[in-house]
């Protein structure tokens, strides 16, 4: 075989793929993603299209109406979904051991990187195909030119080498695959951005072709950076070394700021506790071996959330202009879609990393009973939830003085707060459930992420349905729509109503539904724990 020959043999995609296509997760991956994406469109015609339907000239031209709903679900599917695909690619072969193995093959770091990347890439394009009878459809309406068409695909498929080279790089430079889909989440929501907003400063100040030119600038640079920073931490972070994860990273960032504290007369405003386990030892270990369990770095991270927010409010409060004002609440959007995705996150690694790192049977030889144990994981992960708390009540509280959007009264306040707590909530011991039934690490994630989304989507189609059917008028549509907690959560936060939801009674029919889901997996984690940990 020649050398050529060789190299475009790509072995390692070739198994990464056979790989995938041997695993049940990986259709039932298809199918939610699948579901999901017809179900956004098939809405958007309900909404948007079906109405005009008795007459051919009012539907002719609406075609841009599915167009635009096909590129922006595409879009949100490539930011959620790509990184979870991506970011177990290096982590999985150095929990499994396997990654030392791949460096002493003939293949070099470029060549290992480019088929991983590749082998999640090759799914996500599958699919975007996905697309093809959605746009087919909105393009025989009208309204949607192919120049249009053309701009979208390839801007999805930019955003997708962009997300790909981002959750790369975060499962290079991290241990496990939890701590990469965080790093993913993290860098999307702080980094990615800017540039989005410096592509934007090309189409405001130059218009026409500078459309595409903005569109390869916030993509293109991102995608080579993060590919380059792949390569460079590649045999860098290619064993995992103890003490560098977020509690290591924020431990040398205490070296520098105790240095810069000591040279300013030593204040200390948080310092870590000297407390002993006590009764409580699996609070105290959680606490301690996590960054975000200990005081001084939740408040670090409590200000880097916070700082923006109040910055927004008081530059629309100086100035009068609205801009900043929808930036504050597209902010506050963003925040209600990942801060529930965290809870979730850590409610299944609170006992899935302990099955992944061997730990759990010398867990499960504490004298504590298995509630007790349950509570206690559970009390580490409420300050990361009050934490998180501090930013949306900042922005429920400012919203008294708005009265066109968010809650104006206090009767809508304390439904927007109570909202925030029961949702996180039930989120976190949903998580809990999932991490202890489920035995492997990545299917309870599914599982959980599956759960979650379905119980956001399908009252909102469910609903949907019942409104077209039965009209707008009806009770059943808005008794379905106030199931799923992003129509309680579009009234309470943001002042939108949904399905005719009315400002107090579907919030408050929604809160007690998500309080029956809390209190079910709060009790199956309390009384079937044994059995799902293996004790009984």
């Amino acid at each position: 075989m020649t050398w050529l020959a060789r190299k475009l043999a790509l072995p390692l995609l070739a198994r990464e793929l056979v790989e995938q296509a041997g695993r049940r997760r990986t259709y039932v991956v298809r199918v939610v993603y699948a579901s999901l994406f017809f179900l956004g469109v098939l809405l958007t015609y309900i909404f948007d299209v079906a109405d005009m339907a008795n007459s051919p000239v009012n539907v002719y031209g609406r075609g841009s109406v599915i167009g635009d709903s096909v590129f922006g679900f595409q879009i949100a599917g490539v930011y959620l979904f790509l990184p979870a695909m991506m970011a177990g690619v290096i982590t999985r072969e150095k929990e499994a051991g396997s990654l030392q193995l791949l460096l002493i093959t003939d293949m070099g770091p470029w060549e290992i990187l480019f088929q991983k990347y590749l082998s999640r890439l090759v799914p996500m394009l599958s699919f975007m195909l996905l697309s093809l009878p959605a746009v087919a459809l909105a393009y025989s309406l009208g309204g949607l030119s192919a120049g249009g068409v053309a701009f979208g695909v390839v801007y999805l498929f930019l955003a997708g080498l962009e997300i790909g080279a981002v959750a790369l790089f975060a499962s290079t430079i991290s241990d496990t695959s939890t701590g990469a889909l965080i790093r993913s989440y993290m860098v999307i929501i702080v980094i990615l951005p800017i540039f989005q907003f410096i592509g934007m400063g090309f189409v405001m100040f130059f218009g026409g072709i500078a459309v595409f030119i903005g569109m390869l600038v916030s993509t293109i640079p991102v995608t080579i950076f993060f590919l380059g920073m792949s390569r460079v931490y590649f045999l860098r972070r290619a064993f995992p070394r103890p003490g560098r994860s977020f509690l290591g990273f924020f431990k040398r960032v205490d070296r520098v700021l105790n240095a810069v504290n000591r040279s300013l007369g030593g204040v200390v405003i948080a310092g870590d506790s000297s407390s002993l386990p006590g009764d409580r030892p699996v609070l105290w270990r959680e606490i301690n071996r996590r960054a975000l369990g200990r005081f001084r770095y939740l408040l670090r991270i409590l200000i880097i959330l916070e700082f923006p927010v109040l910055l927004l409010h008081i530059l629309h409060y100086r100035t009068g202009e609205k801009a900043w004002l929808f930036i504050a609440y597209t902010l506050l959007g963003i925040m209600w879609i990942f801060a529930p995705a965290l809870m979730l996150v850590l409610g299944v690694d609170a006992f899935a990393s302990e099955r992944s790192h061997k730990t759990l049977d010398l867990l499960l030889t504490a004298p504590l009973r298995t509630s007790a144990l349950v509570r206690q994981k559970a009390s580490a992960m409420w300050r990361v939830m009050l934490v998180l708390a501090v930013p949306f009540f900042t922005t429920f509280v400012l919203s008294i003085f708005y009265p066109f959007v968010g809650p104006d009264t206090p009767g809508q306040l304390v439904l927007a707060c109570l909202s925030y707590f029961v949702y996180m909530s039930t989120m976190m011991w949903f998580g809990i459930w999932a991490g202890m039934r489920v035995r492997k690490r990545g299917r309870a994630m599914l599982v959980a992420f599956a759960g979650a989304i379905a119980w956001v989507f399908l009252p909102m189609f469910a609903g949907a349905v019942a409104e077209e059917s039965m009209g707008y008028s009806a009770d059943l549509p808005a008794v379905l729509f106030s199931l799923s907690p992003v129509a309680s959560i579009s009234v309470t936060s943001f002042g939108e109503h949904i399905g005719g939801l009315t400002s107090t009674v579907g919030p408050i029919l929604n809160l007690w539904i998500s309080f029956g889901f809390l209190i079910v997996f709060l009790i199956l984690c309390m009384v079937k724990g044994d059995t799902y940990l293996g004790r009984a």
